[in-house]
């Protein structure tokens, strides 16, 4: 669980002296520090139903993993009079008509990760709140699968997935490519 702790804010405080940078996250002091684990995978008849029902809604291309990604937001407000109105989320993804598994951050400070979808969020705490969002994302998401077969991380890459992949006898991580950002990714 991630935690908000004074001596980090009061350092942050002193560094850059911008209260709204320290409460909702900047370079150097992220927010949440890490990105909440995956779950297992659950099991709904409709999981897009059931997603829906809870507050989620598919995340809107450009801002997803990919435009044929399966992927949801549920918004959440923190701070709102510093860090604005739904600028953090819980994230789920759907693998198939039944499967999803999602990333919750109940308890956490703030209450998710930044909300890639910044074109619906605000006011941002500051001008470039959409610039750290895209660094979170590239330096903070979970993979999201382990595939046995999966050996060519330029391949992975070009898929337009976030996976583990085993090469040279070593599990590594190859970033999802984020379209909408030509350097993103490159793993």
């Amino acid at each position: 669980m991630e935690e908000d702790t004074a001596e980090v804010f009061s350092s942050c405080m002193e560094e850059l002296n911008n209260q709204a940078a320290c409460t909702c996250g900047i370079w150097g002091y992220p927010k949440p520090s890490s990105a909440a684990n995956w779950s297992d995978i659950m099991q709904k008849p409709s999981a897009h139903d059931y997603l829906l029902g809870e507050g989620f809604h598919r995340t809107y291309w450009p801002f997803a993993a990919s435009s044929d990604t399966h992927e949801y937001t549920k918004p959440h407000s923190y701070q709102s009079h510093l860090c604005g109105n739904g600028t953090f989320r819980d994230h789920a993804l759907v693998d198939n008509i039944t499967d999803y598994r999602i990333q919750l951050y109940t308890g956490w400070t703030p209450p998710g990760e930044p909300n890639p979808e910044v074109h619906e969020t605000g006011p941002w705490p500051y001008i470039f709140w959409p610039a750290y969002v895209l660094w979170w994302r590239i330096t903070h998401t979970r993979p999201l699968r382990l595939r046995p077969g999966d050996s060519d991380p330029a391949a992975v890459v070009a898929s337009g997935e976030n996976r583990i992949v085993k090469a040279k006898g070593q599990l590594r991580l190859v970033a999802r490519q984020l379209p909408w950002l030509p350097f993103a990714g490159r793993g």
